[in-house]
């Protein structure tokens, strides 16, 4: 049991460590590739390996039911929760971005206590604020550089988009342990591409306007590895630590993907880093940290 806990204990680090990175490479590409488009290509490299390996392991699929399920939560995400963040995140920095949507370890918290209508083991519900917490204090560099309604317009979508991950978060716990990970995400990342690529046929319907391919290698090469990296890796991992922790204790490693991203922004895309972020940051991973000091005794599925 207490292997099965830290395998999935790394799992949740390594996906947010996956989605941290991958918001940071978007960002890099979303001022020359439409959010909609970046999403579709996104999706459809993580989509070719994800069956490649589902094909070569022989993964067998489960029933007609399950498999309904897990299609149908593709739909909130990656779906709808990418494609809002995306949008989202072309006008506002990494840093901001990252920041908001490590808000989904609170709301997995509260949303989860309506839905079960029980409130969560005390010591991850205090940890989980002082987390939320540190998210706050980090939120001090939000200073809202580009100022004016699509500012705020951005940071509402991104919101939103973090409250429907959270929602798939919490529905995923229920039915992860049905099938391999891998198959689940394949699964719910067909329905995703396919409602993007319905999306942008729509959009160019709509408005006329060309849709532009990416014209050189290097962007190529960003979008597929953020892809590969952001829904094949990340969310495969994240379900097999579903599969072995309850989505209480899984979520409150969504904590360090702002640290993630804050790190890769850092480095990569030349942000700053202010004093009141390092304390956030400071207090995010000691919140982590004693959550699962102890190994999350209680909180492992069975």
């Amino acid at each position: 049991m207490r292997t099965v806990a830290t395998s999935g204990v790394l799992s949740a680090i390594m996906a947010a460590l996956c989605w941290g990175s991958a918001t940071v490479m978007s960002k890099f590409v979303i001022g020359t590739v439409n959010a909609i488009l970046l999403l579709g290509l996104q999706l459809a490299a993580s989509v070719l390996v994800l069956w490649a390996i589902v094909l070569c392991k022989n993964l067998r699929p489960t029933t007609l039911k399950n498999r309904w399920q897990f299609a149908s939560l593709g739909l909130l995400e990656p779906w709808l929760a990418y494609l809002l963040g995306l949008i989202g995140l072309s006008k506002t920095e990494a840093i901001g971005a990252t920041l908001i949507q490590s808000s989904e370890a609170i709301l997995i918290l509260a949303i989860g206590a309506i839905i079960a209508r029980k409130l969560p083991n005390k010591k991850i519900t205090i940890l989980s604020f002082v987390g939320f917490l540190g998210l706050i204090l980090s939120l001090g560099v939000f200073e809202l550089k580009e100022s004016g309604d699509n500012n705020y317009w951005s940071m509402f979508l991104i919101s939103l988009g973090t409250a429907i991950a959270a929602i798939y978060v919490i529905l995923s716990s229920k039915i992860a342990g049905k099938a391999h990970p891998i198959y689940i995400v394949a699964l719910q990342q067909t329905v995703a591409l396919l409602l993007t690529g319905a999306l942008l046929l729509l959009n160019w319907h709509i408005n006329t306007e060309e849709i532009n391919l990416p014209s050189d290698a290097s962007t190529w090469l960003i979008i597929i590895a953020s892809g590969l990296i952001q829904f094949a890796i990340g969310f495969s991992l994240y379900i097999y630590a579903l599969q072995t922790l309850t989505a209480n204790l899984a979520g409150s490693f969504l904590n360090l993907t702002p640290i993630f991203g804050i790190a890769c922004a850092v480095l990569f895309l030349g942000e700053r880093m202010s004093h009141i972020q390092i304390a956030g940051a400071v207090l995010v991973i000691a919140a982590v940290t004693l959550i699962n000091k102890g190994g999350g005794s209680g909180h492992v599925k069975s």
